[in-house]
Order: C-alpha cells, then sequence, then structure tokens
C-alpha cells in the first residue's frame, strides 16, 4: 500500500512530468477515529466499488484529528494513526493520502477541494462518504454538494452512506467517547465492532500485584497520553492481552488503586495475564483488548480483601472471556477474530 503523507507528495506522484500519473481511482473520505462499524461501511462501499470496476481504491484521511484545528481541544482519540493505517492495509486498499489537517484546508473553498484535491490529485471517479461528511470552508461541503458537483469534474459515482445501527443506536465516534468515558464499555464494544485496544510498553510498578500473588504488567501512560488516547473509565476490566505475538485473558485494572497507600495521583492501567507463569516482560510492548467491565474502582479495608476480590475477578473473567481462538499480530485480525 502506496502512503502520502502530504498533498505535494500526491500531486507530485500525479504530475505526467513525473511520469507516474495516477490511475482513475475509487476513495472514501474521513477521519475514520475508531474505524467502528460505520465506517467499515463506508470504507467497504469504496472498496467494493473499485474492485469491481478496476479503479485503484483509496482512503483520504488526516494525520490529525481535524478538531485540533477547528476547536483547539481535539477528543481522545479511540486509536492511533499508525493502527488506522495497518488496518487500511489489511482491508486490501491501493493507498491512502493522509495529510495534517490545517488552516489551508480548513478554509478551502468545497468547489476547490473538489477540483484540486478530488480530481487533480486522486484522478477520483468514485467517493464513498458518510451520511454527516463536511469538508471545505465553514463546512459548505457535504454529500450532496459532492453529488451536485462532482460529475462536472468526471467523479460521477457518489456514495452517501446512511447512518448505521446497532442495538437502535447510530454509531458515531462522539457516541463511543462518551460509552467509554462513563464506564459502559460492553456498548461501546458493539459499535466499534470489537474490543476497544490501548498498547504500551511495560514499565516497573510497585510489585504489590506480585506480593498478593497476582503479578500486573503496568503499561507506560505516559506513551498513552501522547497518543492523546482515550482512556476508559476507571474500574476493573476484563479482555484479552498481546504479548511476544502471542495472546492471552487477562484483567485490567484502571485508576488509582485506592486501596494501596491512599492510592496513586494519577490513574493507571494494570494487567494480570490470567494463566501466565514465564519470566517478567519490562520493556516489551503489552497490546489489551478490553470486552467485559468487570466492575467499579473501589476501596477496601484491607490488603486481604482486595486479594480476595482480584480472584473473584479472575474467576469472572475465566467465565465471561473465552480462551482466544488463535494468535493475533494484526489490527484488523484483532476485529475479525476478537469479536466472533
Amino acid at each position: 500500500m502506496r502512503i502520502f503523507h502530504s498533498l505535494q507528495e500526491a500531486q507530485s506522484y500525479s504530475n505526467p512530468s513525473y511520469s507516474k500519473i495516477l490511475s482513475p481511482s475509487a476513495f472514501c473520505l474521513g477521519t475514520f477515529d475508531g474505524i467502528h462499524a460505520g465506517h467499515r461501511v463506508v470504507m467497504e462501499s469504496a472498496l467494493r466499488f473499485g474492485q469491481q470496476h478496476h479503479l485503484t481504491t483509496g482512503v483520504f484521511t488526516f494525520s490529525n484529528h481535524p478538531q485540533h484545528v477547528l476547536t483547539k481541544t481535539p477528543p481522545r482519540l479511540l486509536s492511533t494513526f499508525d493502527d488506522r493505517l495497518a488496518t487500511f492495509e489489511a482491508m486490501g486498499f491501493d493507498m491512502v493520502v493522509c495529510p495534517p489537517f490545517d488552516d489551508a484546508l480548513k478554509n478551502i473553498k468545497a468547489s476547490l477541494f473538489i477540483e484540486d484535491i478530488l480530481k487533480n490529485t486522486l484522478n477520483a471517479k468514485a467517493l464513498s462518504v458518510g451520511y454527516d461528511f463536511c469538508f471545505g470552508q465553514n463546512r459548505q461541503g457535504n454529500g450532496q454538494f459532492l453529488q451536485d458537483n462532482g460529475p462536472q469534474y468526471g467523479i460521477e459515482h457518489i456514495h452517501i452512506i446512511e447512518p448505521v445501527k446497532v442495538h437502535e443506536q447510530i454509531v458515531s465516534s462522539t457516541l463511543i467517547r462518551k460509552l467509554l468515558t462513563y464506564g459502559e464499555l460492553e456498548q461501546a464494544v458493539h459499535l466499534l465492532g470489537y474490543p476497544y485496544p490501548l498498547s504500551a510498553k511495560v514499565i516497573q510498578g510497585k510489585q504489590l500485584g506480585r506480593q498478593l500473588g497476582f503479578p500486573t504488567a503496568n503499561l507506560d501512560m505516559d506513551t498513552l497520553k501522547q497518543q492523546h488516547r482515550l482512556i476508559p473509565a476507571n474500574g476493573v476490566y476484563g479482555g484479552y492481552g498481546q504479548l511476544n505475538n502471542k495472546t492471552y485473558r487477562i484483567t485490567v485494572n484502571i485508576g488509582h488503586a485506592p486501596s494501596v497507600d491512599g492510592g496513586t495521583p494519577t490513574p493507571r492501567i494494570e494487567a494480570h495475564i490470567l494463566d501466565y507463569n514465564q519470566s517478567d516482560f519490562y520493556g516489551e510492548t503489552l497490546t489489551i483488548h478490553l470486552t467485559h467491565q468487570l466492575r467499579k474502582e473501589k476501596t477496601f479495608d484491607s490488603l486481604e480483601a482486595l486479594k480476595t476480590q482480584i480472584q473473584a475477578d479472575c474467576d469472572q473473567a475465566r467465565l465471561l472471556i473465552p480462551l482466544p481462538q488463535q494468535n493475533i499480530n494484526h489490527p484488523l485480525n484483532n476485529v475479525l477474530t476478537l469479536s466472533q
């Protein structure tokens, strides 16, 4: 899959003087944070049409969230940029054009966006967008604008995807963020279509879990902050963990550990890998995939009471979470394997 990190790079590729004329294409357009169930319908529409009509298939997205520029208060993200790229590639797209969203893209006239970017840069003949997709200065462009104006630029096929509903709820990244923030993990997972992932290196903690008989892997919170990732509400969760290309069932505590020395000033993420008896893995990357919230965070009167509850959490996780069917090595495989 070819990746263009700027419009200039894509335009150079399309310039006849470089003898690399971009072939006619079918693109999907959007931010695609989380690549949830609704996003995938938009993406599969472009992919299917392109393959059926022998067009180059592509994704036009942004390397940053547009709210960084539009409001200066960007939302916490459901996915990393690298994970999105890996998923696009796994789905079978030929290319991704992913410039940073900046003031130029914010202020471009909608008609110029069609002419300069969709026609001259992407050589688009077909587009797929969500029902709420907007572009251009003051959000003047949308799916209907594309249908009205695209044909004069040779873009004859505009597919506007209607809202996708799961359990009578319209799927959106905004709703998924709200559900995760309030601890409604299972609802969020249904809308995403796969367990909620977080990934970071394992750092050394206070090793209290080891003393209690439940060693934990502490994820590096600085990494997740730098990625601007959304951390679910404080509580105890169950799911899967990927470590060294192997998949395990896990329990995960997110919060301040209030039962230990009054807790920590900032939340932390501690994962206990069930049935794992191997050596320490400090410095290794652990990816967790959350499927269930087991309980809310609470304070215990003693470490013995805490130990009893941790054992109960592990027992509950074993009942709720089936053994993984295979090892998982790719973001899209997480969707296909873990959500079955």
